[in-house]
């Protein structure tokens, strides 16, 4: 049985303190605390106070930012004439930090896009290589339908390694922080995977801690990490096999524990610590930088 484990570490503390005046960050971890019961509204609201506070403090405006871009857009422009009527000196200033907060955001879905899907068309790319190279075996050598094969394997290899040149010129964004539900995450992820898994054989079962407390982090990110967990674990059960997916939280540690388990082949001990380096790879048609990623 092999088992691979992620741990992210994240204290989240936020205490308003209601006997003084709520500083802009006060505000902005009240904003936080209300996206995090899913109470948009009250959320937006917090984050507009905090900047209307501290219009140079950065974190509200990237958290109203985030909210613009995936649920209020239809709101903007009423807010933003609000600060030109009642705040006209600083007005200029907060809709300048916005707008990059805006493209910050935007450029995060769109690689986050971009990369998730290329990759997960170098995953189909690889299986259907692998389905090649088995209907290779069970033709005639020589024959033409075996010369006809190889030339459309040679192809597809060709594809491959196109597809995996591209994912090593893209460069990883750096984070955007936000408050993240890993369950939600895992449990979609494990959804989009269950044809995959049945089509396998394999049986998978979600342990996931109904107390999980929601951590700082970049969702995208952490979906690319947990994505090329599950895809490893899927590849290395070819037979079928077991796979579970479990989250804990340890409040002694105040860490949030993510645990992948498969029956699948392992990785052998002698090379545990190359797992890790960009281009290594055990597989025959691997790219090697699934577990780079994570």
């Amino acid at each position: 049985m092999m088992i691979r484990k992620m741990r992210i570490s994240q204290s989240i503390l936020i205490k308003p303190v209601w006997n003084i005046l709520p500083s802009a960050q006060a505000r902005n971890n009240l904003g936080l605390l209300y996206l995090q019961k899913n109470l948009i509204n009250q959320a937006a609201e917090e984050f507009k106070q905090a900047i209307q506070l501290d219009p140079d403090y950065d974190a509200p405006y990237h958290n109203l930012a985030k909210l613009y871009f995936y649920e209020r857009d239809e709101e903007i422009r009423a807010d933003l004439r609000e600060w030109v009527e009642n705040y006209p000196q600083a007005a200029a200033g907060m809709m300048f930090q916005l707008a990059l907060s805006l493209m910050d955001v935007a450029r995060a879905e769109a690689y986050e896009s971009l990369y998730s899907r290329l990759h997960r068309v170098k995953n189909q790319i690889s299986a259907t290589g692998v389905q090649l190279r088995s209907a290779l075996h069970d033709t005639e050598p020589a024959s033409k339908l075996d010369r006809r094969l190889n030339q459309v394997f040679a192809q597809h290899e060709e594809s491959y390694n196109e597809m995996v040149e591209i994912l090593q010129h893209l460069r990883m964004e750096e984070p955007v922080f936000g408050l993240v539900d890993i369950n939600k995450i895992l449990h979609t992820l494990l959804r989009n995977f269950t044809p995959i898994l049945e089509a396998k054989e394999i049986e998978c079962q979600q342990i996931l801690d109904a107390q999980l407390p929601f951590v700082k982090g970049d969702s995208s990110q952490l979906k690319e990490a947990f994505y090329n967990l599950i895809a490893n674990a899927a590849d290395a059960m070819e037979g079928g096999g077991f796979f579970q997916i479990k989250t804990a939280y340890l409040p002694a540690q105040l860490q949030i524990q993510v645990s992948f388990i498969d029956t699948g082949i392992g990785i052998p001990y002698e090379v545990r610590d190359k797992t890790f380096q960009p281009g290594y790879t055990l597989k025959q048609h691997g790219s090697g930088f699934g577990l780079n990623i994570v």
